[in-house]
C-alpha cells in the first residue's frame, strides 16, 4: 500500500462540507501513511485550510502563518494526492494561490455580469428610444422597431456627401412593428440634412408585414440603387447614390424572412417583390404594396426640398 503521507503531520482549519468531516480526513491522512494534528505546532508540517478560513485568518490559520516551514494548502492536494497515491507538489495547491484565483475568478465573473448588463440597458434603450420614435413618427405609443430573427434592427441610416452644395444628407429608415398581436406595421423615412429635416410615411400604420417590407426594400434600393438582399454582395456604391453602412462583423445583419423571393417585373412597373404566403399578416387594413417612382424619390435633391418642403409620398 503506497503512503504518500508519510513524515507528514497534518492539520486542518475551516469546514470542508459533506463527507468531509474531520474524522473521515483524519482517517484518509493515516490511511495514506500520516499523522494528524488537532492542534497548530511548530512541528506541523501541513495545515489543509479552506479559502474561507484564509480570507478570515483564523486562529489556525493565524497559527500556521507564524511558522515559516508549515505549508498552507488547499483540500485539492489532498484529495489529488490520496487519488494519485503520490505527494502532489505545485503553487497551485496552496491557499495564497487558491485565494488570488478566486480573486480574479470573482472579478472576471462581475466584470462579465457587468457586461451583460450594460447589453442588456443599451438593448433597453434602444428599444425605448425606438417607441419614442415611433410616438414622434406615427403618433402612436403601440409601436417599436421590428427586429428579425437575427436580432437584427430595422432601423438604419442612408447617408450621402452633396460635394456640389457642400453639405451631408442622410435618411433614417425605421420598420416599426406592434407591440401587441396580431402584429401590424409601419414604416417611416426621417430626410436630414443641415437646417432641415422632415419625416414622411411610406407604409401606414396597421400594414400587413408583406406590404411594409416591400415598402421599406423598395425605398432602400431607390436610394442606394442596391437591392436590400444584395447589401452585402460588395457591390459598389454609385457616386451620386446614398450609401449604407454595414453593421460592424460579429453583429446580426438581418436576413430575408422565409418565402420572399425576388420576381420579373411586372408590366409597368419598376421591380417585382412579391412574398409567397401571408407570413406575419393576421388582419389590420393593409396597406399597398406598390411604392411608386415618385414614392421612392429621385437621388438628387428636389426642387420641395430646396423649397423646404419634401418629394410628395401618397
Amino acid at each position: 500500500m503506497k503512503t504518500p503521507f508519510k513524515g507528514y503531520l497534518i492539520a486542518l482549519a475551516g469546514e470542508f462540507g459533506g463527507s468531509r468531516t474531520y474524522a473521515n480526513i483524519e482517517r484518509w491522512i493515516v490511511n495514506g501513511g500520516g499523522r494528524y494534528s488537532s492542534t497548530v505546532t511548530k512541528d506541523v508540517t501541513h495545515v489543509i485550510c479552506t479559502y474561507e478560513d484564509f480570507k478570515a485568518k483564523s486562529k489556525r490559520v493565524k497559527q500556521a502563518l507564524s511558522f515559516p516551514t508549515i505549508q498552507l494548502l488547499s483540500f485539492e492536494w489532498l484529495e489529488d494526492t490520496l487519488n494519485s497515491k503520490r505527494v502532489r507538489k505545485g503553487k497551485k495547491y496552496t491557499i495564497q494561490n487558491v485565494a488570488k484565483a478566486y480573486q480574479r475568478d470573482k472579478k472576471n465573473t462581475s466584470r462579465a455580469l457587468k457586461s451583460e448588463q450594460e447589453v442588456l440597458n443599451a438593448a433597453t434603450c434602444r428599444f425605448q428610444n425606438g417607441c419614442e420614435a415611433a410616438q414622434a413618427e406615427l403618433a402612436s405609443g403601440n409601436y417599436h422597431i421590428y427586429r428579425d430573427t437575427t436580432l437584427f434592427e430595422y432601423d438604419i441610416v442612408l447617408a450621402r456627401a452633396d460635394l456640389e452644395k457642400n453639405r451631408n444628407e442622410r435618411y433614417q429608415l425605421r420598420l416599426y412593428e406592434t407591440h401587441a398581436v396580431p402584429r401590424m406595421y409601419a414604416v417611416t423615412a426621417k430626410y436630414t440634412r443641415p437646417f432641415f429635416s422632415s419625416t414622411v410615411t411610406l407604409a401606414p400604420p396597421n400594414s400587413f408585414f408583406k406590404d411594409a417590407f416591400i415598402a421599406f426594400r423598395r425605398f432602400f434600393k431607390g436610394k442606394t440603387h442596391i437591392e436590400w438582399e444584395e447589401r452585402q454582395d460588395g457591390k459598389k456604391w454609385a457616386e451620386d447614390a446614398f450609401w449604407y453602412t454595414l453593421p460592424a462583423a460579429g453583429k446580426p445583419r438581418g436576413e430575408m424572412p422565409p418565402g420572399w423571393m425576388k420576381l420579373e417585373p411586372e408590366k409597368g412597373s419598376q421591380g417585382g417583390d412579391s412574398v409567397i404566403g401571408d407570413g406575419e399578416d393576421s388582419g389590420g387594413q393593409g396597406a399597398s404594396s406598390r411604392v411608386s417612382k415618385d414614392e421612392v424619390g429621385s437621388d438628387s435633391s428636389t426642387e420641395a426640398e430646396e423649397d423646404g418642403g419634401m418629394e410628395t409620398y401618397e
